[in-house]
């Protein structure tokens, strides 16, 4: 309860809307978007493009099975990580740092490597940056148009930080070198060719 009673009406509509959004599924808790089954989505009526949100608001919860059932369903065979563009490796630090569940992280890393393998595979040009179409970051149809986003690149730069971080966590001293060093190249190429100083802000560069 707080004083000011128009965020205490947020704050209860936010959780009551929430709530409606935790699903028991065969594989577990997950935390959907839409109410009505869409034909856009995967599995379980499920998009990928909210889920770091979805996480991020459930690791507060005092029961954390929402929050780590749905990071293991998007780690895993059905999730379709890359539907839609995903910090995954971000939000599941996250998750360790407001559980404590190192183990969870560190049963997960595998997958999230798999998974930023995967994005530099298919979105990362020999340029070293990471291109998307602005759909497929959750923008829809946006002014910044397709090519070198910042937002991939943003997301994928705290990607590779955080699985530095959770190969620290597990003793991967290799792993934890090669993704700090992606991270911090990553990080230079977005501040060197992304930012536009005389606009400053940073925007999308066509490929």
């Amino acid at each position: 309860d707080v004083p000011d009673r128009n965020i205490e009406e947020i704050y209860y509509f936010r959780w009551y809307s929430f709530r409606k959004h935790i699903r028991k599924s065969p594989d577990g808790w997950i935390i959907d978007e839409f109410l009505d089954n869409v034909a856009w989505a995967g599995k379980f009526n499920s998009i990928n493009m909210a889920a770091e949100a979805h996480i991020r608001e459930a690791r507060w919860l005092r029961d954390a099975r929402y929050a780590k059932e749905d990071a293991a369903f998007w780690c895993g065979p059905d999730g379709e990580a890359r539907r839609y563009s995903l910090a995954l490796a971000d939000t599941v630090y996250q998750l360790y740092l407001s559980t404590g569940d190192k183990k969870l992280a560190i049963r997960m890393l595998p997958a999230l490597e798999g998974n930023y393998e995967a994005w530099e595979s298919t979105h990362q040009d020999p340029n070293g940056l990471f291109w998307q179409i602005d759909d497929r970051d959750g923008m829809e149809d946006s002014i910044g148009g397709d090519g070198y986003r910042p937002t991939i690149n943003s997301y994928l730069y705290g990607d590779a930080l955080a699985i530095s971080r959770i190969a620290e966590l597990a003793g991967d001293r290799e792993a934890a070198s090669r993704y700090g060093a992606k991270a911090a190249t990553l990080r230079e190429l977005i501040e060197s060719r992304l930012w536009n100083p005389q606009a400053e802000f940073y925007e999308t560069v066509p490929r």
